[in-house]
């Protein structure tokens, strides 16, 4: 098999759905293993900018310290749930050392979603990736969508999108 240090699981996406990051070729190999051991699995290849939430973004997270190191946390209005941890998180210091934490760390999304009340509405920022699920599907099985705001994928200063 070509998992080795170069390969992590990185995200659970939920009950049903995984993400492994890490060197391309091991992943390709990874694919080719799975499509021949295991057919009846879907496997797609998502081209992404790095390979987040694996100890590859440690340089990455050490810039983000940097520049947070300017930012005042302040207590939320509400509890964060957080996916390093999928606990809800009040505390501004524990906030930033979580936001840096889920940058090199394995994410569990199941366990956030559990920790959300049955009548919470879901808000989130989505980046698109070219039509691939977001949040709110993982969440509410494909179901109606609570409200979402896109982020353009590039904004210039001063233009509207």
């Amino acid at each position: 098999s070509a998992f080795t240090k170069d390969v992590w699981l990185a995200n659970i996406s939920s009950f049903s759905q995984g993400i492994i990051s890490g060197e391309s070729e091991k992943i390709t190999t990874i694919q080719n293993e799975l499509r021949e051991d295991h057919p009846q699995l879907k496997i797609s290849l998502i081209d992404i900018g790095g390979a987040f939430h694996t100890p590859k973004m440690r340089n990455a997270r050490k810039e983000l310290a940097a520049f947070l190191g300017d930012v005042k946390f302040r207590k939320p209005r509400v509890p964060l749930i957080l996916n390093a941890t999928g606990e809800p998180e009040e505390d501004p210091g524990e906030i930033e050392r979580l936001l840096l934490r889920q940058m090199t760390a394995r994410l569990y999304f199941p366990r956030t979603v559990r920790k959300l009340p049955l009548a919470t509405r879901v808000h989130e920022i989505v980046v698109p990736l070219g039509g691939r699920p977001t949040v709110s599907q993982f969440i509410n099985g494909g179901k109606k969508r609570p409200r979402q705001l896109s982020l353009p994928k590039k904004v210039t200063a001063g233009q509207s999108s």
